[in-house]
């Protein structure tokens, strides 16, 4: 059996170049990329209070203006909050300094400590090779002194030089206030401008890049805001948990301004991971000034505790699911972006990743990028059921598919798992990757499996009506297969399903029809195999049948992929249909007549 053939070298260069191309671009554009995503970020969290205001009556720039008043307002009084409060501290914590200095001494190595003598040791034997790898000092020993040239006497002129450090530090002051003040202006004014033309910067968004694609484009955007503000949503509730509890930890251990510090822990925790213990800070220096370690002991605790809880436990699990990005990608993410843009990156990395992840679900030159940062299970991407497929392991794909159902449908199991999996080892087959002999025993367990978990959920329904759908396989057992499928979620009280075997000649599913006289007809193909043979059929089938309903189902294509009908409806198809719903929408209310005109 052949190997898969790894890409060229040519083109492994060409993804090579187009990443750091990218990079680079990232890097050099930081100062305006991230303004430009932060501003994005806000109005994603404004523009609910936006619509609000305006639904109550409120012209979009007056309520914009509103609303981001109320925004800077809310910034600069929690700034100042802080400020006012950290410069009470700075003015508290000098009478106590002589606690604070004995507990630092403590971890210097300063003073009658365990760690002081450990670190006098190590200083001292660090001295002691120190001196004995010295080389001995030439002019030592017996040797006579070289002479030394006389020192001269004369008087230096002495120059006073004005000292410009006071000026240097004015300038960097200055310039780190500019970029700041640019910062801050620039991103005011993208998220106001973001708010006040939403509906056309959409548009755009989508004439640019949706050139063909307006549909999936739209959904794109959609689901890119949904799946943002869930995500935001879910920070502001779980950051405000958890500066409740930090703040009601801090009273019960004594600490000065516990709500404020709460306060400060739930803007501090939208910097995921660091923010935690960075809110810890302030309060941990303040118990310092308390005699005795239990109070900065019990600060550590508290903020551990509930930082590995939040951080570990709870937010990977619900945060994952909110934004659809696996736990594994949203840490390798939070590390690039930080890597690529410091602080601002870290804040950052999730809606960006997010971004991201839909554009891979729906652009299919990017589809590599929600296979690497999807959340679910093996399952949900069909690859761990063809896994157990292929290692021949029944069990193991029942157990997958009985964890499956639990949280999808059958439906769901159809389209997401069974004809992915169809469509991958008709695939490799074709590749020579996978044997014939494989492939059947494949076709027979998944046979098998399909037959026992949709009797088992569909249970046993009411007799079938009276319209009678011919479903035609176009290359192989697959599609059979697909048929099968399809049988099972049909109504029963519509009609009932009878397929035709993929061996059949033309002449003999013509003379099948002829004696079924069916309700209509669907003929089925499944990818990677072309669409010449099911049109050969339409077309042979129309000619022999000018008033028959003829259904072509294509199932097992990408979302993404592009999808022409023209070819079948030149052939004499009825309808063409690219997905199980399309297709049940389109042949039931057929058999659903006929069910009736017998009645």
């Amino acid at each position: 059996m052949t190997k898969l053939i790894p890409a060229t070298a040519r083109e492994q260069l060409w993804a090579a170049s187009a990443l750091l191309v990218i990079s680079a671009i990232l890097y050099l554009g930081r100062t305006l990329l991230i303004p430009m995503l932060l501003a994005v970020l806000l109005s994603f969290v404004l523009t609910p209070f936006v619509i609000l205001l305006q639904k109550r009556g409120l012209h979009r720039i007056l309520a914009v203006t509103v609303v981001m008043t109320a925004a800077l307002l809310g910034i600069s009084a929690l700034g100042w909050a802080v400020y006012s409060q950290v410069s009470a501290l700075a003015v508290e914590l000098p009478s106590k300094k002589e606690h604070i200095i004995e507990k630092i001494r403590f971890f210097t190595g300063t003073g009658p400590s365990p760690f002081s003598r450990l670190i006098q040791l190590f200083e001292d034997i660090n001295t002691k090779v120190q001196i004995q790898s010295e080389p001995a000092n030439p002019t030592t020993g017996d040797e006579p002194e070289k002479s030394k040239p006389p020192v001269s006497k004369e008087s230096v002129p002495v120059r006073i030089q004005e000292n410009n450090a006071n000026f240097s530090a004015l300038s960097n002051l200055l310039m780190s206030l500019q970029h700041f003040l640019g910062f801050v202006t620039l991103t005011i004014g993208l998220c106001s401008t973001m708010l006040l033309r939403r509906e056309d910067l959409r548009n755009r968004i989508i004439s640019l890049v949706g050139q063909g694609h307006v549909t999936s484009s739209t959904k794109a955007m959609e689901e890119v805001t949904r799946r943002i503000s869930r995500y935001l949503l879910g920070q502001v509730i779980f950051n405000s948990m958890f500066g409740l509890l930090f703040s009601l930890g801090l009273m019960l251990i004594g600490v000065d301004f516990a709500l404020l510090w709460g306060l400060l822990a739930f803007v501090l925790r939208f910097i995921p991971g660091l923010g935690t213990w960075m809110a810890a800070i302030i309060p941990f220096i303040m118990s310092l000034a308390a005699e005795g370690w239990l109070k900065p002991i019990e600060v550590v605790l508290l903020t551990a505790v509930l930082g590995i809880v939040f951080n570990y436990v709870i937010e990977p699990i619900i945060f994952s699911k909110r934004t659809g990005l696996s736990i594994v990608s949203l840490v390798i993410m939070a590390a690039f972006w930080t890597w690529l843009w410091g602080m601002p990156g870290l804040v950052l990395a999730t809606p960006v990743s997010v971004c991201l992840l839909v554009l891979g679900a729906h652009i299919p030159m990017f589809h590599f990028l929600y296979v690497l940062l999807a959340e679910g299970s093996v399952l949900d991407s069909d690859l761990g059921f063809y896994q157990r497929l292929l290692a021949d392991d029944e069990d193991e794909a029942e157990t997958l598919i009985e964890s499956y159902l639990e949280d999808h449908t059958l439906e769901q199991l159809a389209v997401e798992v069974i004809l992915p999996t169809l469509v991958n080892a008709q695939r490799d087959l074709m590749n020579h990757l996978l044997s014939p002999e494989e492939m059947n025993r494949m076709l027979t367990t998944t046979n098998k499996l399909v037959e026992q978990f949709f009797v088992e959920e569909l249970g046993v329904q009411k007799e079938s009506g009276q319209g009678l759908l011919l479903g035609c396989a176009s290359h192989d057992q697959r599609e059979g297969l697909a048929l099968s499928i399809f049988g099972h979620l049909l109504p029963r009280e519509a009609g009932r399903l009878e397929t035709i075997s993929d061996m059949a000649t033309m002449s003999e599913i013509i003379q099948q029809i002829r004696d079924k006289k069916p309700t209509v007809i669907c003929i089925v193909s499944m990818p990677p195999r072309g669409n010449g043979q099911p049109r050969l059929r339409c077309k042979r089938l129309r000619s022999a049948f000018p008033d028959l309903p003829i259904i072509i189902a294509i199932w097992g294509l990408e979302p993404t992929a592009e999808k022409d009908a023209t070819i079948f409806t030149e052939a004499g198809a009825t309808k063409v249909t690219w997905t199980l719903e399309e297709t049940s929408a389109a042949i039931v209310p057929l058999l659903r007549v006929a069910t009736h005109q017998q009645e």
